[in-house]
């Protein structure tokens, strides 16, 4: 009896466990095919929309209203891959504004889904700002898809600094199919910043490099201007070798002759937007002649002069200047004087001094007198002198009737002190006579008719 009811026991167990097992195959295949028919949510699967449009769902989302991807940008796969894509955790980021150069990784999960998703994924939109400009300009660059999970950039100081200060910098990373169509959410804010970055060296991302003035175009808000592209110094080198040493002396001597000698410039990159420009013509030396030039003797060379007297030059234009102001005294009119010197140098280094001794009596200074000092001007000085009264007409009658006389009292111009020496000239000369006539009453009438009167 004990046996048959431990029996029925162990068989009721075994059912147990059999149905829990059951039951356990039956809720992981529903929660597959849950996943499988419906990525988005039960929501969206079953036409029940959130309501809550406004919150951010963050990669994994769906296209549910919460999408941050509108409808007409979407792929055909963008609900099965949108949550598989998300950005690498800090330690997969570099930055160095001081430099002009950072990077940043992101990554489909590895998964079947993420790498089916991966396969589609033919570019890379990576929209970049900064804070140089409150985030108000947008650079762009369409970066192939591929195997490619980061980005690297260089030569970007123009805008990770300003002021003197370093600029944090944000990223939003979208993967596009093979006809530019969004396959999932952008990462959005991916930040790069100065204190906030793992390190300066982006060996970690595992890839290249990008020029970002050359692969990055600027979109402009509305009402700005995109900045003006950064410096480019010209960049090159001198030619390693010097040209022959050249002279234009028609007869030259080996080791004697000076000549000159240039070097020219190669540039590998020419200077744009106002940087530093290349040389523009070949830089010289001095050399001695050695090519196609006349071999004399030692003996030879020791008779040709050593010393060369260049031409006579202003000196010290401060202390010997001319005295160019006029003067009143027709016996001091010294102008001072210009002193001119020569200098002498060696033209035989072939004679083993590099100084050579100047003949004594070659004139090396010389001085040379001013022009004479200009006389100051003078002008005129005069005055009129009055004369005695002459009378002019001795009985005249007027418009008024009645008897008048006409009466003379000229002026005599006296001058006292010539013009001289481009001075003011006076009005008139010396000894000219100007009239001042008049007509004064005199007693007594005209006779009738006025025939005993005429008029003045």
């Amino acid at each position: 009896m004990i046996y048959f009811f431990m029996y029925i026991k162990m068989n009721f167990f075994v059912k147990i466990l059999i149905i829990i097992a059951f039951l356990s195959l039956l809720g992981w295949g529903l929660y597959e095919g849950y996943y499988a028919l419906c990525p988005d949510g039960f929501n969206a699967c079953f036409g029940l929309e959130d309501k809550n449009t406004g919150a951010d769902p963050g990669p994994g989302s769906g296209s549910g209203s919460g999408s941050r991807t509108p409808p007409a940008e979407q792929s055909a796969d963008y609900a099965e891959c949108t949550r598989y894509f998300d950005e690498e955790d800090k330690t997969k980021t570099c930055y160095d504004p001081g430099a002009g150069s950072g990077g940043l990784r992101w990554f489909w999960s590895n998964t079947d889904g993420g790498k089916k998703c991966s396969d589609k994924t033919k570019f890379y939109k990576i929209e970049a700002s900064t804070a140089a400009n409150d985030h108000a300009l947008t650079y762009t660059y369409l970066q192939p898809g591929g195997k490619s999970n980061g980005l690297v950039f260089n030569n970007a100081k123009h805008i990770t600094q300003k002021d003197g200060r370093m600029m944090n910098m944000k990223f939003n990373i979208t993967p596009l199919d093979k006809d530019k169509k969004n396959l999932s959410d952008p990462l959005m804010g991916q930040e790069l910043d100065p204190g906030g970055s793992v390190t300066t060296d982006c060996t970690a991302i595992g890839t290249n490099p990008l020029d970002f003035t050359k692969v990055f175009n600027v979109k402009a808000a509305e009402d700005e201007a995109p900045p003006p592209p950064p410096p480019v110094d010209c960049a090159g080198s001198w030619a390693s070798n010097w040209g022959p040493c050249e002279t234009t002396d028609p007869d030259p001597i080996c080791g004697v002759t000076f000549g000159k000698k240039s070097q020219s410039f190669t540039s590998t990159t020419q200077s744009s937007n106002g940087g530093k420009a290349c040389p523009s013509e070949p830089r010289t030396q001095t050399c001695l002649v050695t090519e196609n030039c006349k071999t004399i003797t030692a003996e030879e060379i020791k008779q040709k002069p050593m010393c060369e007297y260049t031409g006579f030059q202003r000196s010290d234009a401060n202390q010997f200047s001319c005295n160019t102001t006029c003067t009143s005294d027709p016996d001091n009119r010294d102008g001072g004087q210009i002193k001119y010197e020569r200098s002498v140098k060696n033209v035989n280094y072939a004679n083993g001094s590099l100084d050579c001794n100047p003949d004594p009596s070659v004139i090396t200074t010389k001085f040379e007198p001013c022009p004479a000092r200009p006389m100051c001007p003078v002008d005129c000085v005069g005055y009129p002198s009055p004369q005695p009264e002459v009378t002019v007409m001795s009985q005249c009658k007027t418009l008024t009737g009645g008897k008048h006389k006409k009466v003379n009292n000229p002026n005599m111009w006296i001058v006292t002190t010539p013009a001289a020496h481009d001075g003011k000239p006076c009005s008139r000369h010396h000894g000219d006579i100007e009239n001042n006539y008049r007509v004064v009453p005199i007693s007594g009438n005209c006779g009738r008719g006025g025939k005993d009167c005429e008029y003045c």
